[in-house]
């Protein structure tokens, strides 16, 4: 079986599954299957099935037990999102936290002692949406769980950004996110 050579690219690559997030440790077949699977380790451990071995076959190894499956291909977002391409998404409402769509206003609600739902408005949403779309007017942005996987141009963000909260990103090997435009001021 052949596997195409851009896949191999993405082992040792963070990826997305649904709002899910996992580390590719493994492409190509799998016995009894067809087509090409990805091997993941998944950051959380309990959407694993395996620790990368089955039916006796040893595919791929886990740091933690019992963390890994396998994927489709075709079902893994492989791509995430630039920092500034995030930033646009998110506070141009086209999507909100965690990449979800936003909340419609008939969906607002807040739940009483008695746990009944009442129907909430938010006042002066539209003007609130307007100001957030003009992006480089903002100083602070949560960027949460935007599969943000490269952080090119962070640097040429039209914003003066000060605050900037990037938990859940795909990029490996970040442990200081906040650090990625300049020092900090002492």
């Amino acid at each position: 079986m052949t596997v195409a050579c851009g896949l191999f690219a993405l082992l040792g690559c963070r990826v997305l599954v649904g709002r899910h997030r996992a580390t590719v440790k493994y492409v190509g077949p799998v016995s009894g299957q067809e087509g090409t699977w990805l091997g993941l380790e998944w950051d959380d451990a309990s959407r694993g099935k395996h620790d990368g071995e089955v039916e006796g076959t040893k595919y791929f190894q886990c740091s933690r037990p019992g963390a890994g499956s396998f994927v489709r291909a075709e079902k893994v977002n492989t791509r995430g999102s630039s920092v500034l391409e995030a930033l646009l998404s998110r506070y141009s409402n086209k999507c909100g936290e965690l990449g979800l769509p936003d909340v419609q206003e008939e969906e607002l609600y807040v739940h009483t002692v008695r746990q009944r739902r009442v129907h909430i408005q938010v006042v002066g949403a539209d003007k609130i949406t307007s100001q957030q779309s003009q992006t480089q007017c903002l100083t602070s942005a949560r960027l949460v769980g935007a599969g943000i996987s490269h952080v090119v141009g962070v640097l040429d963000l039209q914003a003066d950004v000060r605050y900037l909260s990037l938990h859940c990103l795909l990029v490996a090997g970040i442990t200081h996110p906040g650090y990625l435009g300049s020092a900090p001021e002492n």
